[in-house]
């Protein structure tokens, strides 16, 4: 499990250290298990790859899911400070699916919360869910963290989450899934418009 960690992290600062060369200094995600916050060479992997490439820590970022916190021995672990010294922004995932202590969740040097998919896709139908989401993202705000729904499908959610207040949101209404070659391609035409494509007017 290690050994595959460590290669998707090589993996991503190689491709993050292409998109820079290239003028778009977007942040890529890593998802990380209980598991991978107990490995003590983790965050060695992750300094050495980020110095290698002359990448600053903000440009990788690690997700871990809200469960986590609920595993004492990786919420508390050495690797998490670590990480936290060299300065790797953690994102928690899948918020509001399991019982989280908002104690725990303070003292986590977590930067952004992502809102579950399970209440996002509901928020037009369920007046329930749609509290929910609301009360994750003013607490969220409260707590000075970045807010980002997850599994936006459709212009009205999009539009529902930005009159909440939610800071960010992901899902098939802004894009599909895609390669390297093809996120490329988009972010020169969509996300960084100012930056012209090699061999542009």
């Amino acid at each position: 499990m290690r050994s595959i960690t460590h290669y998707v992290v090589q993996a991503a600062l190689a491709q993050t250290a292409a998109w820079w060369r290239a003028d778009i200094p977007v942040q890529v995600a890593v998802n990380a298990s209980g598991r991978d916050l107990l490995d003590t060479g983790l965050t060695e992997v992750i300094e050495e790859g980020l110095l290698a490439r002359g990448l600053p820590a903000a440009a990788l970022q690690l997700e871990i899911t809200e469960r986590i916190l609920m595993n004492e021995p990786a919420y508390a672990s050495d690797t998490v400070s670590a990480l936290a010294e060299l300065g790797i922004p953690l994102s928690l995932d899948d918020f509001g699916t399991g019982y989280s202590s908002l104690v725990r969740l303070k003292r986590l040097p977590v930067e952004e919360i992502k809102i579950d998919s399970s209440f996002v896709r509901r928020l037009g139908d369920s007046a329930d869910d749609a509290v929910i989401v609301r009360s994750i993202v003013d607490l969220v705000r409260t707590l000075g963290l970045r807010s980002v729904a997850e599994g936006v499908e459709d212009p009205a959610t999009a539009e529902r989450l930005r009159e909440m207040g939610c800071d960010a949101a992901q899902g098939w209404h802004f894009c599909r899934p895609m390669d390297a070659a093809t996120a490329t391609d988009w972010l020169y035409s969509f996300a960084v418009p100012s930056v012209k494509a090699p061999g542009g007017a």
